[in-house]
């Protein structure tokens, strides 16, 4: 998913609720890299977590990395994977700041065949089960915290 419509998506799943989810966990942003200047986009990815995070203050939002990928389909890949790990600092810099939590992916590498599919940008099975153990570990991290 491009980063615009990670909030309108939002908007209309909670239309659907009656309340916001107790934890929203984000992951997009990689389809956007490319698209327009890494800074740009870490700034516009910021303001509207910024607004998630003021518009449902009990709401806990956890924002994934953008994962390294074999292709990118936005430009060169050592271009875009060096954006790609500016708009991640930004980010986890600016999450940090806001109190959520930030979900990394430190097992998951470009170089690695072994998870992804032939396209280089999807993760076969054991790629997704990485993934998925990630993101498992900081929504458990939330709801120990919301425990305690």
């Amino acid at each position: 998913m491009l980063w615009k419509g990670v909030l309108p998506r939002f908007q209309a799943e909670l239309s659907n609720s009656q309340r916001p989810p107790d934890i929203l966990v984000i992951h997009a942003g990689g389809n956007s890299m490319g698209t327009m200047p890494a800074m740009n986009l870490a700034s516009v990815m910021n303001n509207e977590l910024m607004k998630l995070h003021s518009q449902f203050p009990s709401m806990a939002i956890a924002y994934s990395c953008i994962t390294e990928r074999q292709v990118w389909r936005n430009g060169p890949p050592g271009k875009v994977n060096y954006d790609r790990k500016c708009v991640n600092t930004f980010m986890q810099k600016a999450v940090g700041n806001l109190g959520c939590e930030v979900i990394q992916h430190p097992l998951l590498r470009f170089f690695d065949n072994n998870t992804y599919l032939p396209d280089g940008v999807n993760f076969n099975k054991k790629g997704n089960g990485i993934f998925v153990r990630s993101m498992r570990s900081v929504v458990m991290k939330i709801l120990q915290k919301s425990h305690t």
